[in-house]
């Protein structure tokens, strides 16, 4: 889950200057996010409109709309937006003039470095909140749910513990979260359900998560949920386990292990139960990343090299899954920015891809998962490459690949069998399906299957078992929910209709 984010735009005719200011300090680590950049205030203008920043930074001589204009129609239009100028030492007679007009903040120019702008920043950003969030009356503690949560919080009285204690008498808890992959549009029910039959209490729950205290004996808890964990298909979901304990006092201890497996988790998405008794052996990763190697590769247009340079430094990072998640994201987000400065550079002004690597910037910094992070700067290779005139195969590949899941989807079918037959990264494999198909891979697998199983329940000799185990369905109950959930119907109920 993702705190929300201070959104700044930045405003100044010089390039250099906002490019400066863009790697000045980790926006993300410190709570902010860059939303875009314009060149004077009439862009700028079109960009706040568009965006709704919460602090815009402008310089104040600027072409077309100067920085004092821009800034009297920020405040007469939004009032709550909050400006920071820059601005040298000539025209600070200028920035004395714009106060009158509700600035915040200013930074010369000539002293500004990432300690100061951070610093004006974090000022700004008190006012920011003061204004966007009224303070509210505490809820009355009345239920469970809300004991366990200021335990978590760490803003409990002894008294809380000792309710819950009592609650507990005798069993034991743990934390399970559930998580969706970011490819697939639905969770499956199976899974679901087993873990929903036991004693548990849902604390958190999102479109990719569902956090849940489970509690009962411990041998009995973890056979469900290893039970939960075979009907999962890993390319769909996946669950967090936290170790378990009889003691509310170590409630806290356990969410702490919960929130340290969601950082694992991003490198080790594809392991589909995490908990820290299984976790596989750490590799540190002692090759850096050398941007300067790639961008060389990239310049010279080996494109199938250079993307082989990323993932293998891709898979060190995931081996070594103890690094900092942000890390990786900022050096995809730095690659991102300076493969739009080698486009401007050798294919002349591309401002499709200057506005839109803001687009891909928000999207890395926000994945969940190395697979998803990587999906978002596979896209933007994609596009980049093509804008350079690169030839590509694609529909030969797709023709392939889903001739082949019609040949084979009565089989035990998963993302990670493809990506090994057809030689292809599995984070690639996962958006190809998503930009050709507008679906992820278990969806697909999953519609093919369906359409079969309708074919085959015309033929009156087979039995609904004996179809779904044609199908890759070798558990009949699962299979009926299945059908039934994607087309409203019971097969036997489909079967009778289709004699009609």
């Amino acid at each position: 889950m993702h705190e929300s984010l201070t959104k700044v735009l930045i405003v100044d005719d010089e390039r250099l200057i906002r490019q400066g200011i863009l790697h000045y300090i980790n926006w993300q680590k410190e709570g902010f996010e860059v939303i875009g950049e314009a060149s004077n205030g009439e862009e700028a203008r079109v960009l706040i409109d568009e965006l709704e920043p919460d602090i815009v930074i402008t310089d104040i001589v600027m072409p077309v709309m100067n920085g004092t204009e821009l800034i009297k129609a920020i405040k007469a239009e939004y009032p709550t937006i909050e400006v920071i100028v820059l601005s040298s030492y000539a025209d600070f007679d200028y920035v004395r003039d714009t106060f009158k007009h509700g600035v915040s903040d200013y930074i010369l120019k000539p002293k500004l470095d990432g300690e100061v702008l951070l610093e004006t920043l974090k000022r700004v950003e008190k006012t920011v909140a003061l204004k966007g969030h009224a303070s509210k009356p505490d809820k009355p503690d009345v239920s469970l749910k809300e004991k366990i949560e200021k335990v978590l919080k760490k803003y409990h009285h002894e008294s809380d513990i000792a309710e819950l204690d009592l609650y507990l008498a005798g069993r034991d808890f743990m934390f399970v979260e559930v998580r969706r992959s970011d490819f697939s549009n639905e969770m499956p029910l199976q899974s679901i359900e087993r873990l929903t039959a036991l004693d548990s209490i849902e604390l958190e729950q999102d479109d990719h998560h569902t956090l849940y205290l489970v509690y009962g004996d411990a041998i009995v808890l973890n056979e469900a949920i290893s039970k939960a964990t075979e009907a999962m298909d890993v390319s769909a979901m996946s669950l967090l386990q936290s170790t378990n304990s009889d003691q509310a006092g170590n409630l806290a201890r356990l969410y702490d292990e919960i929130k340290l497996l969601r950082r694992y988790h991003f490198f080790l998405s594809e392991q589909v139960r995490l908990q820290f008794e299984d976790l596989p052996p750490h590799e540190p990763c002692e090759k850096p990343f050398d941007l300067s190697i790639f961008l060389t590769l990239f310049k010279q247009e080996k494109f199938d090299v250079t993307l082989r340079y990323l993932d293998d430094y891709l898979m060190r990072v995931k081996h070594a899954y103890q690094s900092e998640p942000n890390e990786v994201k900022n050096l995809l987000g730095n690659i991102v920015f300076n493969m739009v400065v080698v486009l401007t550079e050798t294919a002349g002004n591309h401002d499709h891809f200057e506005q839109k690597k803001y687009q891909y910037f928000n999207a890395i910094n926000h994945s969940a998962t190395l697979i998803e992070a990587s999906f978002h700067f596979q896209q933007f290779y994609n596009e980049l490459t093509e804008a350079l005139s690169v030839t590509t195969k694609e529909e030969d590949h797709l023709t392939q690949l889903l001739a082949y899941i019609d040949n084979h989807y009565s089989e035990p079918l998963s993302l990670t069998d493809l990506s090994a037959h057809f030689h292809f990264n599995p984070s690639y494999l996962s958006s190809y399906f998503s930009q050709h198909l507008n679906k992820g891979f278990s969806d697909y697998l999953t519609d093919v299957r369906i359409a079969k199983a309708k074919e085959l329940l015309e033929s009156p000799d087979l039995t609904i078992a004996d179809v779904g185990s044609m199908v890759g369905y070798h558990d009949h109950s699962y299979f009926c929910k299945v059908f039934k959930k994607k087309t409203k119907q019971s097969p036997s109920r489909y079967r009778k209709e289709a004699k009609r």
